[in-house]
């Protein structure tokens, strides 16, 4: 079988042209190198193709047991290489191509954290003693046993007994002003686990224990603990609620 010149040069612009949408950006000056940092958890990440030339890229954070301890959500522009910043203050590095392919994820800058100011230390004042006072004598110290006896006959003498002694009181209980969750809003993959977090305040509140609870089971359901398990796509409200009534919720997204 015979082709013409401009039916071979149209086969070779055709072979030329896939293999560049297929293949991975090559890398270059701008793309970071990997400081391979000892994490407590993995890093991935996942592309979902939108409308024109609109991607929207998912980096999640999870521990070993899968649960995603920290998530983040982006809009990018076809491929797009480049460092995200999430919530948490984890800097992670995403390569795509293809669209929806991932050529590179890792972590190359962990938060820093500041060391507390240390308080300064208050001079202890040392507790006064308290002074004791002499006990009066009774009026049978100064007479003689013979006429202490005789008196004691017709009149009984004071019996000394200790003072009454009156309970502490129980300290007052103090309510919960507020609540919180880190979280109002999540969009998680059909399968995800998430474990959601709620701030009580003050922080001397007398029970910082909350209910979870889910609007919709089908959608996620929530643990006593706030592990969000997806069931099926659709949306749902996770609330956490305190012993006196107050309430946060987080709506989440379930997508396939």
């Amino acid at each position: 079988m015979r082709f013409s010149k401009n039916a071979i040069i149209v086969i070779l612009g055709i072979i030329i042209a896939a293999a560049i949408f297929i293949m991975p950006a090559a890398a270059d000056s701008k793309i970071p190198a990997d400081p391979k940092f000892k994490l407590d958890f993995t890093v991935s990440a996942s592309v979902e193709k939108q409308n024109g030339n609109t991607n929207k890229l998912y980096i999640a954070l999870k521990d070993s047991k899968g649960i995603v301890v920290e998530s983040g959500t982006f809009e990018i522009k076809n491929n797009a290489d480049g460092v995200y910043t999430l919530k948490n203050g984890y800097k992670v590095y995403v390569g795509t191509y293809g669209n929806t392919k991932i050529s590179g994820c890792f972590v190359i800058e962990k938060p820093t954290q500041k060391p507390a100011p240390k308080p300064d230390p208050k001079p202890v004042k040392p507790t006064p003693k308290p002074e004791k006072k002499p006990e009066p004598k009774h009026e049978y110290e100064h007479k003689s046993k013979h006429e202490y006896e005789r008196e004691s006959e017709h009149k009984n003498y004071p019996v000394k007994t200790a003072p009454p002694t009156t309970a502490p009181k129980p300290p007052a209980a103090v309510l919960p002003t507020s609540v919180s969750i880190g979280r109002t809003q999540v969009s998680l993959i059909l399968g995800e686990v998430l474990r959601l977090t709620a701030v009580v305040k003050p922080d001397n509140a007398s029970s910082k224990v909350v209910v979870w609870s889910s609007s919709n089971k089908n959608v996620a359901t929530v643990s006593n603990a706030g592990t969000v398990r997806t069931m099926s796509i659709g949306k749902t409200t996770i609330t956490a609620k305190t012993s006196n009534g107050l309430t946060a919720s987080c709506e989440v997204t379930v997508t396939d």
